[in-house]
């Protein structure tokens, strides 16, 4: 019996539903939400770190995405 690699998923099976306008907002707002998830559980340092990439890139639609990202943050 061969052991699988670490972080191995089998039959990943990821859909986009963008039959509108509408549909495509609401993939990128879970989108959004998933990342503000996971962004939520790494340390404050890395967190901190990650606020300040977005920003140096100084693009606004970035930056606006930074602020809604730094809803999660931890205090």
């Amino acid at each position: 019996m061969s052991k699988k690699p670490d972080g191995y998923i089998p039959s990943i099976s990821i859909n986009t539903n963008c039959t509108s306008k509408e549909d495509v907002a609401a993939e990128v707002s879970a989108l959004k939400l998933a990342v503000a998830l996971i962004y939520r559980r790494l340390p404050k340092e890395d967190q901190e770190n990650i606020l300040l990439e977005m920003r140096q890139i100084n693009s606004e639609v970035i930056n606006r995405v930074a602020e809604q990202l730094e809803q999660f943050k931890f205090n």
